[in-house]
């Protein structure tokens, strides 16, 4: 199983420089998905970065508990259609592991970079690499296929990729749906987690911030580690159902899993509330 270590960013920040993989198109090859790739460079700008391990990889005994995941997704969601997600800041980074056990071939990080839009939408777009994948396949690549949300837009997704069945793109998209889900519960981690997050220095990230330095760039954050057993604990209730705050919900279209559009009626869920939530993130 592959161990999380904390210079997979800065590492990552390297390599954008001299390109990362991103999908011209994803064609039928067989039953298989073959795709087109290209190198494209990238500066990463320093924003803070979060590193939640195994968040959601139920085979290594080390995710948060399915329960208090499910709840936070809903509760995510709630947020959403009220305007009330907020992200701790402007702009963000996740990291999240997925080890190659339960089937899974290679060992792999996914990094979430979530970004503020104006009036209170969120983008996402993900980066990933697939440890010990032959040739290309090991390398950094971006997900073909970015999500959006705005509270008065609802959900949507960016691609730039050319795909030639609806088969492959729906399987793309349902990664950024997970994706999203994922950034969401991290974001509402952040929010409850009570104590100062541990910083993890390494002289690889020393080394890395010398020469942003020389290229009069600002210094990568040192990446903060979250302690996922905190929140492995049973419900409030002692039921096993989850606590929504007061809030109030606007009215919104909600897409069925059949494709229709469905109005959602404004309501006050558990009484409304007359401010929105604040999140603080303590460093």
């Amino acid at each position: 199983m592959i161990t999380p270590y904390p210079d997979v960013f800065a590492e990552f920040t390297e390599a954008a420089r001299r390109g990362v993989k991103r999908f011209v198109s994803v064609q039928d090859v067989g039953d298989r998905e073959g795709v087109t790739l290209t190198d494209t460079p990238l500066r990463i700008e320093a924003a803070p970065v979060f590193d939640f391990g195994f968040l959601r990889d139920l085979s290594t005994g080390k995710a948060l508990d399915l329960d208090v995941y499910n709840g936070l997704v809903a509760e995510g969601e709630e947020r959403l259609y009220a305007g009330t997600f907020q992200l701790p800041f402007p702009e963000v980074w996740y990291v999240i592991w997925f080890s190659d056990a339960d089937g899974a071939r290679y060992g792999t990080v996914n990094l979430l970079h979530a970004i503020e839009l104006d009036g209170g939408g969120v983008q996402l777009v993900v980066y990933a690499r697939s440890f010990d994948a032959p040739g290309e396949a090991g390398k950094w690549m971006q997900e073909p296929v970015q999500a959006v949300w705005h509270p008065d837009l609802g959900w949507g997704v960016v691609t730039e990729t050319r795909f030639s069945s609806d088969h492959w793109y729906a399987e793309r998209k349902a990664n950024i749906e997970v994706a999203f889900a994922n950034m969401m519960v991290a974001t509402l981690l952040l929010a409850r987690h009570p104590d100062p997050l541990p910083a993890a220095e390494t002289e690889y990230l020393a080394g890395v911030n010398r020469g942003r330095a020389r290229g009069k760039l600002k210094p990568l954050p040192a990446v903060r580690l979250i302690d996922l057993t905190k929140y492995n604990a049973p419900a409030e209730e002692g039921d096993g159902s989850r606590q929504v705050r007061p809030h109030d919900r606007r009215g919104h279209y909600r897409r069925l899993n059949t494709g229709r559009l469905v109005p959602v009626r404004p309501a006050k869920i558990h009484g409304g509330s007359s401010e929105p939530p604040k999140y603080k993130v303590r460093w």
